[in-house]
């Protein structure tokens, strides 16, 4: 077996024959794997262990804290960046939620814990005085589970696309009122910076909560829910016409994926929405042929993460180019070149190397090297509701 088959054998966990099928699968031309581990070589010699990994990330977040002058983006900070991030992209605009039937939403199922979070005896009395942003965002940890689960997400199978409109994404820092009841969501998460893609509505949430490397990661973040929002406007256009829009809808925002192995074919190719090595390392999904769309809304945020940089003249932002699927076993021990799971490592703990979105991103580069990453895109938002790509 060479070299370049036995790096992929190990770093997807698979078996030499299965290595050469799904190649095949991928395309009937071959011989990308040879291609990608040289490419990986070359990049190796910048990254010798996981300490100057670490290193490299922390002069990446100390350029950053230098642009920002502290070492977390403040809310007269994020906008300019959102704002420059965003002329970037040809449409920042998508279909979204219309805030008229959102309204609607929270008349026909009042949000009770926020109701008591801010002391209002009625939804009349909560929109009258409260930014529809700062309630949306709000619904994210000042409601149970259960209320959402149960009670509010239900209301989205009733929409259609009627409900929706096209407008520009949005930026929203969330106001102080809400953002003292947030704390335990940014422990939880490590990060102040989330998304309602069904709305297009990207947020902050102030805080005094600093962890180490916080502000990279919470940049990236910016960038990746961007494209995360954009994706999704665009499924949510693409099956406008669908009998059971509201059906869709929920099952798009949930992130189904197929569960039963008998419901797709060996020549099929999986769409799996979701970090499934987070739940599972025993999935079956995991090792068999599939791509990603968080993988791909990465691929894109890495690269205009790195032009934002690069234009700044962050010193090693160079290092980070076409390195998200990289990665290799040594051992025992996985190595990632993802600046994501090494920026995760850091904030979170540098004991263990997260290594999930360099395997999924892994798939990705690998059949986006025979077919292209806008074919991948175009095939993922056809085929995402059925589960996989013929």
């Amino acid at each position: 077996m060479s070299d370049a088959y036995q790096w992929l054998c190990d770093a997807l966990s698979l078996p030499k024959e299965e290595v050469e099928r799904i190649d095949t699968l991928f395309s009937s031309k071959g011989g990308g794997i040879e291609d990608m581990y040289q490419r990986l070589l070359l990049k190796k010699k910048s990254f010798s262990d996981n300490t100057h990994l670490f290193s490299l990330v922390s002069d990446l977040n100390k350029d950053l804290e230098k642009y920002f002058s502290s070492p977390q983006i403040s809310p007269d900070a994020f906008s300019p960046v959102f704002k420059e991030v965003v002329t970037e992209l040809a449409s920042p605009h998508g279909w979204v939620l219309s805030w008229k039937v959102f309204e609607r939403l929270l008349y026909t199922c009042p949000p009770v814990g926020t109701l008591a979070a801010l002391g209002y005896g009625s939804v009349e009395e909560l929109i009258s005085k409260e930014s529809l942003y700062d309630i949306a965002a709000g619904l994210r940890f000042l409601e149970e589970k259960t209320w959402l689960h149960e009670s509010f997400f239900p209301l989205y199978e009733k929409l259609s696309f009627s409900d929706f409109e096209y407008r520009a994404l949005h930026l929203h820092v969330l106001s102080e009122t809400y953002a003292v009841h947030a704390d335990t969501f940014i422990k939880k998460k490590y990060h102040n910076v989330s998304h309602l893609k069904e709305l297009g509505l990207i947020f902050v949430i102030p805080t005094t909560r600093v962890f180490e490397g916080q502000l990279l990661r919470t940049v990236l973040l910016l960038f990746h829910y961007i494209y995360e929002v954009l994706f999704y406007t665009r499924l949510f256009e693409h099956h406008k016409e669908d009998e059971d829009f509201g059906g869709v809808l929920s099952s798009l925002l949930r992130g189904d994926v197929i569960e039963e192995r008998e419901k797709v074919s060996d020549t099929d190719i999986l769409i799996v929405q979701r970090y499934l090595s987070k739940e599972g390392s025993n999935d079956w999904r995991l090792s068999f042929p599939h791509v990603n769309p968080e993988a791909l809304h990465w691929y894109k945020a890495e690269r205009s993460f790195f032009s934002f940089a690069q234009k700044h003249s962050f010193l090693s932002a160079s290092l980070w180019d076409d390195t998200s699927w990289m990665g290799y076993v040594e051992g025992e021990k996985r190595y990632s070149f993802n600046i994501m799971d090494v920026s995760m490592s850091v904030v979170v703990h540098r004991d263990t190397m997260y290594t999930y979105h360099q395997y999924e991103a892994l798939w990705n580069e690998w059949y986006g090297y025979y077919h292209g990453y806008d074919v991948l895109e175009d095939r993922i938002v056809k085929s995402m509701q059925q589960g996989f790509i013929v």
